[in-house]
């Protein structure tokens, strides 16, 4: 839909959910509605998911060949910096006029004057001439396959195909982790739920610096596939001394904050990268997240499956599940550069100058990188694999689900 319609036009369709939602969940706090104030935030998790990935679309066009890291670094540091405002301000917003619902209605402010930035922004793209607005996929007919957008996804290259399926599972190992760091410090080392909390939101703080210095890093040298293999080491590390030490657990907090810097940037500026253009980055980005939150649910309820087979509800098993998880990794940063020089001439490793360079020797050779094109069977494979994962993480959800409630 965004590579078909454009991502200014998806941009202010989510922005006016996000305000709608917000706007929603407010009203529900004069009347003490929660099925009001549960439709509102669905309408924020959606509105923001693909607001999101709107950015991710529309940043290539300005940037690419420039300083498109950096920009993908600055986003990921400011996202950071608005969360940590918001968590922090969340308590005493509760407290104005002694009526909790100040936060919501405080947050639909904000979110109305996003939103004029997002039409303004809109209004800018489309006084540009024709020629130099964002590209969008041409409309050539009204298939089922086109309007679906089931034809943008059988577009996308098999390298891009590879490097979403080996990462499924990737991404569950480290929500795994966040979700659980409170908890396995209270359980691990006696903490208390306040002090644990806070020592936690360390790991939020150093990202808002590091991420653009680690996207201007990849501008300038590459080595993006490299810090796969590093920021999974990192992740090890973390897991030994969180999970498995009586270590003050700040040490291994502010060593996640590292990893969690570089946990998402690498496919953020790769992706663009593995899809030549502009045409599919909307579905490049959208795909990735599907198979992230496939196998983010997966690991999950696997987590939580082996937490409750685990004498005392300890945090043990999990912790060498997700370590397990990130051993794989580790390995998987060289087998990304290899294909990287096999298939694309060591694009994803060096400055974003050289590979824009690369990219234009072959094409001036009437070449297309053997990476860029399209595999039917690495397509139906990895699209196989995804089903699978989300078929099981459905299942193993609604089976220990019922079993809980029994």
């Amino acid at each position: 839909m965004m590579d078909r319609w454009g991502g200014a036009k998806v941009a202010v369709g989510s922005s006016f959910m996000i305000v709608l939602g917000s706007l929603l969940a407010a009203v529900a706090t004069l009347h003490g509605s929660y099925d009001l104030l549960i439709v509102g935030e669905i309408l924020i998790g959606f509105g923001s998911t693909v607001g999101e990935v709107c950015q991710y679309k529309l940043y290539p066009h300005y940037v690419a060949g420039t300083r498109m890291a950096t920009v993908y670094g600055l986003s990921v540091g400011w996202s950071r910096l608005v969360q940590m405002i918001a968590k922090l301000s969340a308590v005493p917003m509760t407290n104005i006029q002694h009526h909790w619902g100040w936060a919501f209605w405080i947050s639909f402010m904000v979110s109305v004057y996003s939103f004029a930035f997002v039409i303004g922004y809109f209004v800018f793209e489309r006084s540009l001439p024709k020629e130099w607005r964002p590209r969008r996929q041409v409309k050539t007919g009204g298939t089922w396959l086109q309007t679906s957008g089931v034809g943008s996804v059988l577009q996308l290259p098999k390298f891009f195909w590879i490097l979403v399926a080996t990462q499924m599972c990737q991404h569950g190992a480290y929500r795994v982790y966040s979700l659980n760091t409170t908890d396995i410090q209270v359980k691990t080392r006696g903490t208390s739920q306040q002090t644990a909390g806070y020592k936690s939101s360390v790991q939020a703080v150093i990202p808002i610096v590091l991420a653009p210095v680690a996207g201007a890093f990849f501008d300038r040298f590459g080595h993006r596939m490299t810090f796969v293999s590093i920021t999974a080491v990192l992740h090890i590390i973390v897991f030994v001394l969180i999970g498995l030490t009586k270590v003050n657990a700040i040490a291994p907090i502010i060593i996640s904050s590292f990893a969690y810097t570089t946990n998402l940037l690498p496919w953020f500026v790769s992706l663009p990268i593995l899809v030549d253009g502009e045409d599919l980055i909307g579905t490049a980005f959208g795909v990735f997240q599907a198979f992230a939150n496939s196998g983010a649910l997966v690991m999950t309820v696997a987590a939580g499956a082996l937490q409750d087979a685990t004498p005392h509800q300890s945090y043990n098993y999990v912790i060498y599940l997700i370590i397990a998880v990130k051993v794989f990794d580790v390995f998987l940063g060289p087998f990304y550069i290899w294909l990287d020089r096999m298939w694309l001439n060591g694009s994803l490793q060096v400055s974003e100058a050289r590979r824009v360079a690369i990219l234009q020797e072959a094409k001036a050779e009437g070449e297309t990188l053997k990476g860029l094109k399209t595999s039917r069977w690495t397509t139906v494979t990895c699209g196989g694999l995804y089903i699978a994962c989300a078929a099981c993480g459905i299942a193993l959800y609604v089976v220990y689900s019922l079993g809980s409630s029994t």
